[in-house]
């Protein structure tokens, strides 16, 4: 089935070469005999690894694996490489989201420098290096498997890997199916081993992506039924049983000596603490802190490291072990001192940097910041924050009153660590539809593109606005069933008590529209920009209801105010030029069609729009070309096919206008298409041949 998937990837993997290669790895492992862990490690612990292989789980919580105290979920390969390497009881991720988290673990850098601050509207650019880069550029092959439509390469992280495979289901658009964009851990292990097996000679940096602990919990069999009312961890475990796959392979293959393995989570989950069932909201530690393993090559065994780490820590650590030049732009500390027990860390690596700026982006919230050390952790919000990790481990009991003096200290390290940058804007690229739509059915909501976010501690605070989301949650997962009159009421109480939230408006709309009601969503959509929660998204949605409703020039404003957010958003330059068409402005219908072209020349509607705007302008040859442009970039855009028909029909054409009203009749769907598909059975009528049914 995998060969089924698109797949975008520098070096293309022959997917017979791939099965071949995996059935050998199976094979071997049928047939080869065991070998002493704790011998292994023993040696591997003084070597140079040849190899580096980084497994990131997402959304893995420490204190759900056995080899962090937990006694209840079944982590056995995770736990076997802990005991033959070195754990470190205490690491935290930089920023608690899956795009943003892993591109701070792949350069050694915050998010503030590497410039990716959440899931949409933010790629990385040519810098600064990452691991992949660093390796690539030492002679290394570099491949990577990834589990979630979140790190497609479109994002950047593929920058340094030959080989990048983030091939995942079709996303049907139409669909709420939740979880479509993501692929089991079962598929991604499979691919490494494939690649694994076939790999070029020589050194090799390979990176394994599993994404199954994330939201949706959703285990195969037996693991649903074992973890029956807790699936997350039925999730884990799970996971943990593929990872067993690819370690063993390393074992039988005789690469395990060679090889210098980490393991991290790229952030926690919330589980309900703080009232956060997922993750991105806040910065406490259920959703900051994750577990961080080195073992093989390089690294001594069954040692665990009490001081606290960081996940940008990660990328100078294995550079160092493998003797490799760590870049001058990377953030995080080597930790090869520690581990060898040679040195402690230097005084400014105690303190670790946290970071999320998803309650801004999507909630309309403050974005909120943090600074953590083993002993204390101070929360720049609103509303501040300071717990004594010592005693309270849970973050319960604030003691910013108490301790003043620990706070103004916590809040100079931030100073120093994020100077002026924390004040400045925060630049982000707009995600396209297509790309928004795979990143919603894995979950990853978002209002749109609104104004560059800023540090605004006048926005509300997340912990006063929290309890909100289990309504609006609620809402959601009834819109996805259909049921809008029993979601609407929800969506009005949430949009009532927080009116400059984004998201809750946009949904509200959305469901009045969904509901039939146009006039109430528009109500909504105009409540919302008053109110100043409006996006690139909510004015797209506002204008196309103005242009069904007939208030064009209405519309045309709104178009503009929705480009003037996001520039790229192409369904608004769409909007734009239709409506500038149907006013008979071809000069600025044809403008915005062109600039639609320019930013993606394999965009359909814009052919299609050219080609309107040339029939009004009399130029019938150059209209269906343009109409022909449309059909040969999406042989389904069904508008394409309705105008080549009435065009070659006013030319006197018959034989062509049949053919192509013939096609529309055929495949056009009736509930979009109703009023044209009538017009198309007319001209057919005249035209004197007989209709498709």
């Amino acid at each position: 089935m995998d060969d089924q998937f698109s797949f975008s990837t520098k070096a293309r993997i022959q997917t017979k070469a791939q099965i071949q290669a995996a059935l050998v790895i199976i094979v071997t492992l049928a047939l080869a005999s065991k070998s002493s862990d704790a011998a292994r490690a023993s040696e591997a612990s003084g070597k140079i690894p040849e190899n580096v292989v980084l497994i990131t789980i997402d959304t893995l919580r420490p204190d759900h694996l056995g080899c962090y105290g937990n006694r209840t979920v079944r982590t056995a390969n995770v736990d076997a490489l802990g005991a033959r390497g070195t754990r470190f009881a205490q690491a935290v991720t930089a920023v608690p989201l899956t795009l943003p988290s892993h591109v701070s673990i792949l350069t050694g850098t915050y998010p503030f420098v590497h410039g990716v601050r959440d899931n949409l509207g933010f790629v990385l650019g040519d810098s600064p290096p990452t691991m992949a880069t660093v390796f690539q550029q030492a002679g290394f092959h570099t491949a990577a498997f990834v589990g979630a439509a979140v790190l497609d390469h479109r994002f950047g992280v593929n920058r340094g890997f030959e080989t990048y495979d983030d091939r995942m289901p079709s996303v049907d658009l139409a669909s709420s199916v939740a979880h479509e964009a993501e692929i089991r851990a079962e598929v991604v292990i499979t691919r490494a081993l494939a690649w694994l097996g076939s790999r070029p000679p020589g050194r090799f940096f390979l990176w394994v992506h599993l994404y199954d602990p994330h939201a949706p919990y959703d285990p195969p069999e037996p693991y649903r039924s074992q973890y029956a009312g807790r699936l997350y961890d039925g999730e884990i475990a799970y996971t943990d049983v593929q990872l067993g796959r690819l370690l063993k392979a390393f074992q039988l293959l005789g690469l395990d000596d060679k090889t210098l393995f980490a393991v991290l989570g790229d952030h926690g989950e919330g589980l309900g603490e703080h009232g956060e069932s997922g993750h991105g909201i806040f910065l406490y530690d259920a959703t900051a802190r994750i577990p961080f393993i080195l073992a093989g090559a390089g690294v001594p065994a069954g040692q665990v490291v009490q001081s606290q780490v960081r996940s940008i820590d990660l990328m100078p650590t294995i550079l160092s072990i493998c003797h490799l030049q760590v870049p001058g732009q990377t953030q995080g500390t080597s930790l090869r001192s520690l581990i060898e027990g040679t040195a402690l860390l230097p005084s400014e690596s105690r303190f670790a940097y946290l970071e999320t700026i998803y309650p801004q982006t999507t909630m309309g919230w403050s974005q909120l910041h943090a600074v953590r050390a083993a002993e204390w952790k101070y929360i720049e919000a609103p509303e501040e924050e300071l717990y004594d990790l010592r005693s309270d481990s849970h973050e319960g009991l604030n003691r910013l009153q108490s301790n003043p003096a620990v706070a103004e200290r916590y809040k100079k390290v931030m100073a120093g660590i994020v100077g002026d940058r924390g004040s400045q804007g925060i630049k982000n690229n707009a995600p396209s539809a297509e790309l928004r739509q795979e990143l919603a059915s894995l979950g990853y909501v978002s209002a749109g593109v609104s104004e560059t976010p800023k540090v605004n501690r006048s926005l509300p605070d997340p912990k006063k606005r929290i309890n909100l989301l289990d309504k609006f949650e609620g809402a959601t997962q009834f819109m996805a069933s259909g049921e809008y009159t029993e979601a609407l009421p929800r969506l009005e109480e949430v949009v009532e008590a927080d009116p400059g939230n984004p998201l809750f408006n946009l949904r509200l709309g959305v469901c009045s529209e969904l509901s039939g009601n146009p006039r109430a969503a528009i109500g909504v959509y105009e409540r919302a920009i008053r109110h100043h929660a409006a996006t690139d998204e909510l004015y797209f949605r506002y204008a196309t209801l103005l242009e069904e409703e007939g208030e064009l020039l209405r519309a045309v404003q709104a178009f503009g105010h929705s480009l003037e957010l996001n520039p790229d958003y192409a369904e608004s330059l769409d909007g734009l030029g239709m409506c500038d068409l149907k006013l008979d402005r071809l000069p600025q219908a044809e403008r915005a069609f062109q600039d639609l072209l320019e930013k993606n020349p394999r965009r359909a509607s814009a052919c299609n729009g050219l080609g309107l705007v040339r029939v009004r302008q009399g130029r019938r040859p150059e209209a269906a070309r343009e109409f022909q442009k449309a059909l040969a970039l999406d042989p389904e855009y069904w508008d394409a096919w309705f105008n080549l028909g009435l065009d070659y029909r006013d030319e006197g054409q018959g034989e062509q206008a049949r053919r192509y009203l013939k096609k529309f009749l055929e495949g056009a769907p009736p509930k979009r298409y109703g009023r044209s598909l009538q017009v198309a059975r007319k001209a057919l009528d005249a035209l004197g041949s007989d209709q498709p049914q």
